[in-house]
């Protein structure tokens, strides 16, 4: 895994400091930052993070992860509140300083013609979000969009083989498909393999708080019953 540091001085989750009410928690794959004001992160180690907010934020915030009112239209409202009709406008206008220059979709080539080489490459690997499968989560979560982000975030990648993005990109489509009650064990020796040590069972859906001797017999924290479940590497059954 990767190393967590706080403030540059590493540390091993669990940790909670109680002075800021933040706490740190491991969950498959993922590691969690949970704060007392409904808010959570989660973060893969590699680049792939969700933000996760509590129902009593719907409708209250803004930004560039949207007002979390449901509606997906109006998710490019500017920090002026117009609903802006390009995502570059949409950007610009949360630059946290004047002093940030503006980014217009102009400025960037798509990474499959900037690296041409990679473009069949990336469609092959990414193919696997179309195919049989991932046939069960069709219905569920349409995969084109997810497909051609594959292909966008491989063909950026600057080396061949597995490398992190295009398994990020696969594994976000994956996680979506958790969330609507459709798990996938897409993961193999070939693709994105996921290494399990001390007797662990990789599954592509187990528990966010799996028991342990630390935390038997505790009220399970608010994040547990939040998430229906996580990647990753657990004691087998």
């Amino acid at each position: 895994g990767k190393d967590v540091t706080v403030n540059g001085v590493s540390v091993r989750p669990p940790k909670t400091y109680s002075g800021n009410g933040l706490t740190l928690e491991r969950a498959g794959v993922f590691l969690i930052l949970i704060s007392q004001l409904g808010l959570s992160v989660f973060w893969d180690g590699g680049t792939r993070v969700y933000v996760k907010l509590e129902p009593q934020y719907q409708g209250r915030v803004a930004g560039l992860c949207g007002n979390f009112d449901g509606d997906t239209e109006n998710d490019f409202t500017s920090r002026q509140g117009i609903v802006e009709p390009t995502s570059d406008l949409f950007g610009n206008s949360w630059r946290v300083s004047l002093l940030c220059p503006e980014v217009h979709n102009e400025d960037f080539e798509h990474p499959c013609t900037a690296n041409a080489h990679r473009g069949t490459w990336a469609r092959k690997r990414c193919s696997i979000i179309m195919q049989h499968l991932f046939a069960p989560c069709h219905e569920e979560v349409p995969c084109q969009q997810f497909y051609d982000w594959c292909v966008f975030d491989a063909c950026g990648c600057d080396s061949g083989g597995d490398c992190e993005c295009l398994c990020t990109a696969i594994a976000a489509y994956a996680e979506e498909c958790n969330t609507r009650g459709v798990y996938v064990r897409w993961r193999s020796q070939e693709l994105c393999p996921l290494q399990c040590d001390h007797g662990l069972e990789y599954e592509a859906c187990g528990p966010a708080c799996p028991q342990t001797c630390k935390n038997f017999g505790l009220e399970p924290a608010e994040h547990c019953e939040a998430i229906s479940c996580v990647e990753g590497c657990f004691c087998p059954d």
